[in-house]
């Protein structure tokens, strides 16, 4: 019986074992390509080579920030997880929404993000403990739940937050207190905009990322949670330059009487709603007027963009060439307290420029190995993969990161399986031989 019982203890310990600790980190705004600018960046160096990396993320269409902050925790693209802008109009209730509108209430905040369940509502429903650090929508209820902790995301983070953030989850690790930490950036996305992708501002912005990782790095190899945590870095997508020649105003050409609504997403990307039976008034009126942008009826839009078949999405989009800002009678050409916007994001995903950034270390990645391009769709069912949870359904593909996680996971399952089975069969064993020793005597 004292076999039996150490069975069924390795049993259990292994069980437990199965399910991982994993630190999420989005660094807003972080272009594939800012590794190339000749900066020394120490702690991205042995991230590479203790880890994996992707040479480039791709974004979900439209390549801003709170669309694929959705898609990266859900796994979904835009037209199966709703969240169609950082600002959009919906026709059913007349209002318009963004995380940054201070004037929604709960309610419409709640109605912003429920048609999907993200990474940390899947979480805590099946109990698990997430800590959230100024990340969009982790105050929001979402189905019904919250994250255990979040600190709303109010402004933009500074690095003394950053820093902040990352000491207080790598505690939270060592005391045992969570299962999954996330943590927002903020800064190399707002200096991207004000000073360009190749500004100094932009550099020493991607320095202080790079050393508060050396710090954490030191921190783990301390602590010896480089053993015991995932770490996942991504960025949500890029950036390209803009200048004010090369904008296309609309504006003396929008029959406004035809229109019920206009979102300017930064000049990016133009959503239009029109009132009833003028769609095409409308769309005659954009269609020909420049050709530095292109206007889609909502059938016409492309289909690789997974950008269609969802009611939030407007009759009309514009959608200029990368580069080129539209401005429209809403919105015109936008400028900082320190001056014009110097960089924009939000256009096609196939261009370079838009692609973000993948690199992830820890017990479940494969040390070294890489992927020339992934889809950020891809993230999350490494994700659910690691804190062993079941994930909702998504458009993801196993294959195209497969080979940058260990057997680790599934080699400890597989043996907790064996060893239930082999605890079965004893038992059964035992049970035979006392009950017909029993006979016998």
């Amino acid at each position: 019986m004292k076999i039996v019982f150490a069975l069924f203890l390795l049993t259990y310990v292994v069980e437990e074992t199965t399910s991982g600790k994993l630190l999420l980190i989005m660094l807003d705004g972080f272009r594939w390509d800012y590794f190339d600018l000749g900066l020394q960046l120490p702690a991205f160096e042995k991230i590479f080579h203790q880890g994996v990396r992707a040479r480039g993320l791709t974004p979900a269409y439209p390549s801003v920030s709170c669309p694929n902050h959705y898609t990266l925790l859900t796994g979904l693209y835009v037209e199966s997880h709703g969240f169609v802008g950082n600002e959009w109009y919906d026709v059913t209730t007349g209002k318009y929404y963004s995380p940054w509108y201070k004037e929604l209430t709960p309610e419409d905040r709640s109605f912003m993000y429920a048609e999907a369940e993200p990474l940390w509502v899947s979480a805590v429903r099946q109990n698990k403990r997430v800590h959230m650090f100024h990340w969009f929508g982790c105050e929001v209820l979402i189905l019904g739940r919250q994250p255990t902790y979040c600190v709303e995301h109010n402004g933009l983070p500074s690095i003394a937050d950053f820093q902040r953030d990352l000491d207080e989850s790598l505690q939270l690790f060592l005391n045992d207190s969570t299962d999954l930490a996330a943590v927002y950036h903020e800064k190399i996305d707002d200096h991207g905009h004000r000073y360009g992708p190749n500004s100094s501002k932009l550099n020493s912005a991607i320095l202080e990322v790079d050393e508060e990782f050396s710090r954490m790095l030191t921190k783990f190899a301390e602590t010896g949670l480089e053993n015991e945590v995932d770490v996942m870095i991504f960025s949500d997508h890029g950036m390209t330059s803009i200048s004010p020649s090369r904008v296309v105003n609309v504006s003396g050409v929008m029959p406004m009487s035809c229109v019920d609504a206009i979102v300017n997403g930064y000049g990016s990307q133009v959503y239009i709603w029109s009132k009833e039976d003028c769609l095409q008034e409308v769309y005659d009126a954009l269609k020909d007027y420049s050709p530095h942008f292109t206007a889609y009826l909502k059938d016409d839009i492309p289909d690789r963009w997974r950008f269609k078949n969802h009611k939030r999405i407007p009759p009309l989009i514009l959608v200029p060439k990368i580069g080129w800002y539209i401005e429209t009678p809403n919105f015109g050409f936008f400028n900082y307290d320190t001056g014009p916007i110097k960089a924009e994001h939000g256009y096609d995903p196939v261009h370079s420029e838009m692609r973000g950034i993948f690199t992830a270390f820890g017990p479940s990645f494969v040390p070294g190995a890489t992927a020339d391009q992934l889809h950020n769709v891809d993230l999350y069912q490494i994700m659910c993969h690691i804190l062993d949870i079941e994930p909702r359904p998504h458009n993801g593909t196993w294959s195209h990161v497969r080979h940058m996680i260990t057997d680790v996971s599934g080699f400890l399952s597989s043996l907790a399986v064996a060893v239930s089975t082999a605890v079965a069969c004893v038992l059964v064993t035992v049970c035979y031989c006392y009950t017909s020793g029993r006979r016998h005597y």
